[in-house]
């Protein structure tokens, strides 16, 4: 029980307000770095076993203790011992770390090799297992000299080593972030300033993998996934001290940083940019590249520019692309305008010998809107998840309380300050982000967690009448002088109470009905207990024959549903049941549909998931991009139906 409870309190506590991520300041990095060699007679297995050991050596002293090397060449192992993510590049290329984001608690950095008339050509890219990411980018080196392979090698895997880091998600400001191994000896020969860092969020996965380790044995977090933040980047601000950095946010859009449900924190991963020139394509939202004399891009170096700002300067547009004057160094920002009006405000990455792609909305708000969505989603997402574990524990504590009502009590009250803690910073993160937003939150975007809050609000204070009749019952059953009649019609009534809740009427009743026939002892009791049962009996009537198929769905049917093609064909059913109830006015059967919704979709996500990772052809792929869309249904009806009820499930 106890672990129930520790379980209960552990969601509220770290899932929606995030955990403290681990910085792992005194853990060095895993660094394996993975040789795929063309089959060219001139990659021999002398010239791979020289090139690993140089590698290891030079990685290694260039490290030390910051991170232990391993070098693995592919053409000497067997198929049955290379890893997953090394065979996945052995058979399709860098291109696939694209697809890639599970945190595994190593960095491994890959290296293809091939010959092509006469120079070595050289593919380097690295996977982030901390933070679940790829570099960004491809590097390719042609190299003519074979002594130079490994050097030049070399230094492109240190440029694109990428030091991690943690930081405090409500840090403002200068921002102090804590890089992974850096108490275990000085970084700033690897963190300057000026350095970018990306901002990546790591979510529970719903896949069950098992994390891979590092060489020190340690595990990264199981089951977690790695996101870059869109337009998100920390820049340093001065050099690293004990371990520690000041950065500065710069972001593309206003909302904040992105959060659901399944978000346990974030990680930062230091970027490989460098000086150049700046190129910048940006295209509409299907790719197509946008041009035209009203379409401007102003470029600054430190900071975004404003028209009196004497870091200011207008990249021309040459073939479709902007390109800035003066090269600019490691991160540039950008300012994009239309008809003279500003639509988009870009920190763009720099990176030698790349043009970079940006999507624009010409709509001057859109950015804005976008932004917004996004945020009012994702608050939306944490509201239900809170919701679906306070469902959760109302299930618990009905079983606890047939078994040992004092630790039921024990569980109920955990419960209730757990409950009460998560909606009070859930409510005050909705407020911050509605003021935030402002105008640019689009129309009843919090429509759906608003209800939802309301919904969690009501049922903990349901939970708090609930717990207090039960100390009642525990007292009368302590008390010697109690009679065992009164405690058993107590028990009853309790439990009637809790079927009510879970709007289970027909369990209710019979609970009413059992202990009005014990009440011979307790005859006063009797007619508050009738008249309840006859009200009880009032609002469970059946109309017709509709309302009874109706009835039947929500809680034969509905409240049972698991699978996205049973949920998917039953939609049209869902929706007949919801109106026939609206029309006969029965809240109780609304209120089931509405109370079991979280829980319901929650399945439907989860075997949605399992679909999704299992499906291998394009036609299945193809079959399945319309669940999305019945879930989006099944909110908003869910959404209605707490409308009907006063959007609080009441």
């Amino acid at each position: 029980m106890r672990r129930a409870i520790g379980l209960l309190l552990a969601f509220f506590a770290t899932t929606p307000l995030f955990a403290a991520v681990d910085p792992e300041g005194k853990t060095p990095y895993a660094l394996r770095i993975v040789i795929r060699t063309a089959d060219h007679p001139s990659l021999t297995p002398a010239f791979r076993a020289d090139l690993s050991k140089q590698f290891r050596q030079t990685m290694q002293n260039a490290l030390g203790p910051l991170a232990t090397v391993e070098v693995v060449d592919l053409a000497g192992m067997p198929v049955e011992k290379r890893e997953p993510l090394w065979q996945l590049v052995f058979d399709k290329g860098l291109e696939a770390l694209d697809g890639v984001n599970t945190v595994n608690g190593v960095k491994t950095h890959f290296v293809a090799i091939d010959i092509k008339d006469g120079q070595y050509e050289l593919g380097l890219r690295q996977h982030d297992g901390y933070t679940g990411t790829a570099t960004p980018l491809i590097r390719t080196i042609l190299q003519g000299d074979r002594q130079s392979v490994g050097r030049v090698a070399a230094r492109a895997i240190g440029e694109d080593f990428g030091f991690v880091g943690t930081f405090d998600p409500a840090a403002a400001g200068n921002i102090p972030v804590t890089l992974k191994a850096g108490d275990l000896a000085p970084v700033d020969a690897w963190v300057k300033k000026g350095d970018v860092f990306a901002v990546v969020q790591l979510r529970e996965s719903r896949r069950a993998t098992k994390p891979a380790k590092g060489k020190d044995g340690k595990p990264a977090a199981p089951g977690l996934t790695g996101q870059r933040v869109e337009g998100m980047f920390l820049q340093v601000q001065e050099t690293p001290k004990s371990g520690t950095v000041i950065c500065k946010l710069h972001a593309r859009f206003r909302g904040g940083l992105p959060r659901d449900g399944s978000t346990v924190g974030y990680r930062v991963v230091k970027l490989g940019t460098t000086e150049t020139t700046v190129k910048l394509q940006l295209t509409d939202a299907a790719g197509n590249p946008l041009r035209g004399d009203s379409l401007r891009a102003r470029i600054g170096e430190i900071d975004f520019p404003v028209d009196n700002s004497r870091d200011r300067e207008e990249m021309p547009l040459v073939d479709g692309v902007f390109v800035s004057k003066e090269p600019r160094k490691n991160l540039a920002f950008v300012v994009v305008t239309y008809n003279d009006a500003p639509v988009a405000r870009i920190p763009l990455e720099v990176y030698a010998n790349h043009v970079a792609s940006r999507k624009v909305n010409l709509d001057p708000r859109a950015d804005a809107q976008n932004d917004a969505f996004d945020r009012s989603r994702d608050m939306a997402d944490r509201i239900r998840s809170a919701r679906v574990v306070q469902a959760r524990a109302f299930d618990e504590l009905a079983d606890l309380q047939k078994k040992d009502k004092p630790k039921a009590l024990e569980y109920g009250e955990a419960a209730f300050a757990a409950t009460e803690k998560e909606a009070a910073a859930l409510r005050a993160d909705l407020t911050r982000l509605r003021e935030r937003l402002g105008k640019d939150a689009p129309a009843g975007a919090f429509d759906a967690g608003e209800a939802d809050l309301r919904a969690l609000t009501a049922k903990s204070k349901e939970l708090a009448a609930h717990l207090a009749r039960l100390k009642d019952v525990i007292r009368v059953e302590n008390n010697p002088a109690a009679l065992a009649k009164r405690k058993a019609i107590e028990g009853l009534l309790l439990d009637a109470k809790l079927a009510v809740q879970k709007a289970d009427y027909e369990q209710a009743i019979a609970k009413y009905q059992e202990a009005i026939k014990l009440c011979d002892e307790e005859p006063t009791a009797k007619p508050d207990l009738e008249k309840a049962l006859a009200q009880l009996q009032k609002e469970w009537e059946v109309k017709d024959a509709d309302h009874a198929a109706a009835r039947k769905f929500v809680y034969d049917v509905w409240a049972r549903w698991e699978q996205p093609k049973e949920m998917r064909e039953g939609l049209a059913e869902a929706k007949r049941a919801i109106a026939k109830c609206q029309a006969v006015n029965d809240l109780v059967t609304l209120r089931k549909f509405y109370t079991t919704g979280p829980q319901v979709l929650e399945r439907f996500y989860e075997n949605l998931m399992k679909l999704v990772d299992a499906a291998t052809e394009d036609e299945d792929k193809a079959a399945l991009r319309v669940y999305p869309m019945i879930g989006e249904e099944y909110q908003k009806l869910l959404t209605d139906v707490g409308k009907m009820l006063g959007a609080d499930g009441k």
